[in-house]
C-alpha cells in the first residue's frame, strides 16, 4: 500500500467521501424520518470521511498485520481529525454543525466516546474488507483514466466547496444580524414591561445588564418610540428570514441538530420558521 501515487490517493479520498455520504445520509434520514442530504457540500461527498479514511490508511499501514493496533491507531487518528474539523468549523462559521454535547464522555461536543469507538470499527472494516477491492480497482486503472477522473472529480469538488463555504459564511452573517435584532427586541420588551407585574413574573427576560442600561437611557419616558422600534425590529427580522435562500436552508437541513453558542437558539428559530 506504500506504492500509491498522488492520483490514486485522491481517488481513494473521493470514494470514501461518497461512502461517508451514503452512510450519514441513510442514518440521519432514518432518524429524522425524511430524506436529509447530509453534509457541508451539495454534492454526494462528505469530506471528513474522505480525510478520515486517508488518515486511517496512513495510521494503520505500518500496523496492518495487527488488528488491535489497526483499531487503536485508526480510532485515534480519525478522532483527532474530527475534533479539529469541528473546532475549526465553529471558529469560522460560529455554528457547531454536529454536536455531541448530550453524548456520554464528549469533549466540547466535537467528539464523544461512542463515535470514537465507531471510528475504530470503521478502521477494521476498511482495512480488512472494504479497502482491498477498492484498492484493486484503482490500481488496475490506466494512468490516463485515473488522471481524467481526478480532474473531473476535483473540479466538481472545488466548485462545490467554494459555493458551500460562501453559503456558510453568509449564513453566519445572517445569524449574527438576526441574533442582534432579537436581542434588541427583547430588551425593548423588557424596558416596556419592567415596572409592571408581568415583568417581575416573566423569567424569560434574561438581558445583558449593559444593554438594558443603554437602551433604558435612550428610550426613557418614550413608550411610543419603544413600540415603533419594536415594530421596525420585527419587520427587519421577518425580511431577513424571508431572504434566506435555497442554499442556506439546505445547509441547515443537512445538519438538523446544528447548534450555536454564539447565536443562542437563532438556528432553531430559523429552522422552525421554515417548517411552519
Amino acid at each position: 500500500m506504500y506504492s500509491y501515487n498522488i492520483f490514486q490517493w485522491v481517488l481513494f479520498f473521493f470514494v470514501y467521501c461518497f461512502f461517508g455520504w451514503v452512510y450519514e445520509t441513510t442514518v440521519v434520514s432514518l432518524r429524522e424520518k425524511k430524506f436529509v442530504n447530509r453534509g457541508f457540500l451539495k454534492s454526494p461527498f462528505l469530506p471528513i470521511y474522505g480525510f478520515g479514511a486517508i488518515m486511517i490508511l496512513i495510521c494503520t499501514i505500518p500496523v496492518s498485520e495487527n488488528p488491535f493496533w489497526v483499531y487503536v491507531c485508526g480510532m485515534v487518528g480519525a478522532t483527532v481529525l474530527e475534533y479539529l474539523t469541528g473546532w475549526v468549523m465553529e471558529m469560522i462559521f460560529k455554528v457547531k454543525y454536529w454536536d455531541y454535547s448530550k453524548k456520554y464522555l464528549n469533549i466540547n461536543g466535537y467528539i464523544c466516546l461512542e463515535c470514537t469507538l465507531i471510528w475504530g470499527f470503521f478502521s477494521l472494516l476498511m482495512t480488512y474488507i472494504v479497502h482491498k477491492p477498492i484498492e484493486k480497482i484503482v490500481l488496475n486503472m490506466s494512468a490516463t483514466v485515473n488522471l481524467v477522473l481526478v480532474i473531473i472529480l476535483s473540479s466538481l469538488f472545488v466548485a462545490d466547496f467554494i459555493i458551500s463555504f460562501k453559503t456558510a459564511v453568509d449564513m453566519a452573517k445572517y445569524l449574527d444580524r438576526l441574533y442582534k435584532l432579537k436581542e434588541e427586541f427583547d430588551v425593548m420588551a423588557y424596558i416596556k414591561l419592567e415596572e409592571t407585574e408581568e415583568a417581575i413574573k416573566d423569567k424569560s427576560f434574561m438581558m445583558k445588564k449593559e444593554l438594558v442600561e443603554d437602551f433604558r437611557e435612550l428610550y426613557k419616558n418614550k413608550t411610543r418610540e419603544i413600540e415603533v422600534r419594536m415594530v421596525v425590529l420585527q419587520s427587519e427580522r421577518e425580511e431577513l428570514l424571508n431572504k434566506i435562500g435555497f442554499f442556506k436552508k439546505s445547509l441547515l437541513n443537512s445538519f438538523p441538530r446544528a447548534t450555536s453558542r454564539t447565536f443562542g437558539n437563532t438556528v432553531d428559530e430559523i429552522r422552525e420558521y421554515y417548517q411552519n
